[in-house]
């Protein structure tokens, strides 16, 4: 009874070496892992439940599991997920083969359904935590890196000598880096109610 139980909390382990693949699209080279996320978002949520008068222990439970399958199938972002048109159901078959040989294995089942239905208060206070992670982070890579770099780029400016070079300064400056990307923003299925 304990051998499957110490197997899975093994595999457990692997949240910590999955990074979150969305921030590497957005110039992050060293993004935070599937279990930064899932702790900070299982702060938040237990917060945001205290001051929703929701469970706070209910919620933050969700959010521990919600992201479980990505140990096996990695944490794909939104545009990759376009391209599978079964996403939920991989989803589901890989948490059933992951927590079959527990004894828990209803509870988390239930959690994680919980989570995807969003139909109790504590759910979508969760979601509302896993958005609000992701803010968070973005506000913070935003703050660390690209401040940074907006000082360096005016700096640019001056050092260029012929016309064509500074015409091409002002449109790479005028430009949106991720303009391929965005292109594919009303696809983002991901975030959508």
């Amino acid at each position: 009874m304990i051998k499957p139980i110490v197997e899975f909390l093994f595999e457990c382990l692997n949240l910590k070496d999955i990074k979150r693949e969305w921030w590497r699209y957005a110039g992050v080279q060293f993004p935070e892992s599937v279990a930064d996320h899932s702790l900070h978002a299982a702060q938040i949520g237990f917060i945001l439940a205290n001051l929703e008068n929701a469970d706070p222990w209910k919620v933050t439970n969700i959010i521990l599991w919600h992201d479980m399958a990505e140990i096996r199938i990695g944490d794909i972002h939104w545009l990759g997920w376009k391209h599978v048109k079964n996403k939920k159901e991989i989803e589901v078959w890989v948490i059933d083969d992951q927590i079959k040989n527990l004894p828990m294995k209803a509870e988390i089942k239930n959690l994680i359904d919980e989570y995807d239905k969003k139909e109790t208060k504590e759910s979508i206070i969760a979601k509302d935590a896993d958005i609000l992670n992701q803010v968070f982070q973005c506000k913070s890579y935003l703050e660390q890196w690209h401040k940074l770099m907006e000082h360096y780029l005016k700096n640019y400016k001056d050092r260029l000598v012929t016309e064509s070079a500074k015409k091409m300064y002002e449109s790479i400056m005028d430009s949106n880096s991720y303009n391929w990307l965005l292109v594919h923003e009303n696809d983002n299925y991901w975030y959508k109610k």
